[in-house]
């Protein structure tokens, strides 16, 4: 079961031509929302609110 869905995947995104580049598109805002507006927009609130 597991093989025949990987497979099934494996196929179906390997011929995407459009599909590639929404995925690109995806993972890049992905990348934005959690590396780099965590940085500048959401401090470390434990480590200021409480000593080590």
């Amino acid at each position: 079961m597991f093989k025949k869905s990987y497979v099934y995947y494996r196929d179906g995104l390997k011929n995407m031509t459009v599909g590639k580049t929404i995925w690109a598109i995806a993972l890049i805002k992905l990348f934005i929302m959690f590396a780099i507006l965590k940085v500048f927009f959401f401090p470390n609130f434990l480590n200021t609110n409480f000593k080590y």
